[in-house]
């Protein structure tokens, strides 16, 4: 199934999450090109005011790792990078993904994240994201979900820090 669904994006760059965990195997982690960086952190620096952000504070009790993607000041990232969030496992009460980019100043970058179920059932998902964006940057994110409306929830946050930048943004659901 993976793989299948790997080929359907040619020439974009996987970051792939497996019920929640990072999996440096499935992700196209090797050969970065420069100016592109990736860190996976067990925990956060971030904290989160459980008044306006409860989802936050409970993916940041939750979750298990953070993964980092930073790209650096005036690269333009011709590839997509493509996070893939994959949902295999039957009744998972709760995962937390969690991830964050950093565009530097003047960079460039296009943001797909997918969420997919195969074979799972009652889960429940709570992504949150956070886009540091730099001075005159220019981050252009999509969010695809391909998820069975009847056996999940899912919830995300999306959060941007943004000086003077660009950010263009696109959710598609198919049911």
């Amino acid at each position: 199934f993976l793989e299948e669904k790997l080929k359907q994006y040619p020439g974009h760059r996987f970051f792939v999450f497996v019920n929640g965990h990072f999996s440096s195997t499935l992700s196209d982690i090797q050969s970065m090109p420069e100016g592109l960086s990736l860190t996976v952190e067990s925990t956060s620096e971030q904290e989160w005011d459980v008044k306006y952000h409860p989802f936050a504070v409970l993916n940041a009790a939750l979750m298990t790792e953070e993964l980092s993607i930073c790209v650096e000041k005036n690269v333009k990232l011709a590839m997509p990078m493509h996070i893939l969030f994959l949902q295999t496992e039957e009744d998972q009460f709760i995962n937390c993904p969690r991830y964050n980019v950093h565009a530097g100043e003047n960079s460039e970058l296009t943001l797909i994240e997918e969420h997919v179920s195969y074979l799972a059932t009652n889960y429940f998902t709570n992504t949150l994201v956070e886009i540091n964006a730099g001075p005159q940057s220019k981050v252009c994110y999509y969010k695809i979900q391909q998820e069975d409306i009847f056996l999940y929830l899912h919830l995300s946050q999306v959060c941007l820090v943004q000086l003077i930048a660009l950010l263009q943004s696109r959710q598609i659901t198919y049911l």
